[in-house]
């Protein structure tokens, strides 16, 4: 397995999520390859960033509120019943977490003295799995936690940026790592 130098950066928005906790997890394939000729080719997230693409007023806010925003990337097409290796670091196909602790601010009740702010980042955190490589599929889910009155079922949007870097790897490795990347066990 060796680097190629040649990186690749993924950026865009996922449209239409739903205010709601977990049960409204949404997802978006950012990347899909599926080249059976060329199982040489890989890649790793170098970085990624994430953030919310909604004002307050677009998510139905009415008043102050903290809420949290989590991401997810996959190696695999995640489904199933909800958290079903969602945010499960034991989970071969998760590779990637974030989280992002906003405040929201809603002041047209307010008088004169308060400065609208919108919405501020109170903590924010990207995590990666050191040894991972994707080989054909990456996949991001976002949810929301929290919120305040009125944001139930509200729409939501997150920006994102992954830089990917290239690799190249063996026939064998190219099975290892697509194993892996389903999500089998392959230590046992």
């Amino acid at each position: 397995m060796k680097r190629t130098n040649k990186e690749m950066v993924l950026s865009g928005m996922m449209v239409g999520g739903q205010m709601g906790g977990d049960l409204h997890r949404f997802t978006k394939t950012v990347l899909e390859y599926s080249n059976v000729l060329d199982i040489n080719r890989a890649w790793k997230v170098k970085s990624f960033r994430f953030w919310l693409g909604s004002t307050t007023q677009e998510m139905g806010f009415l008043d102050d509120a903290i809420f949290n925003l989590d991401v997810q990337l996959s190696t695999d097409n995640m489904t199933g019943p909800v958290r079903e290796g969602y945010w499960n670091a034991g989970d071969n196909r998760a590779i990637g977490w974030g989280f992002k602790t906003y405040t929201a601010y809603n002041y047209p009740y307010k008088h004169s003295g308060y400065t609208p702010a919108g919405l501020c980042c109170r903590f924010t955190e990207e995590i990666l799995q050191p040894n991972h490589i994707i080989q054909n599929f990456l996949q991001i889910a976002a949810s929301i936690k929290g919120g305040g009155v009125g944001t139930e079922n509200f729409p939501f949007n997150v920006n994102y940026v992954i830089e990917l870097e290239e690799w190249d790897i063996t026939p064998i490795e190219s099975i290892v790592f697509n194993i892996k990347g389903k999500a089998q066990d392959i230590s046992s």
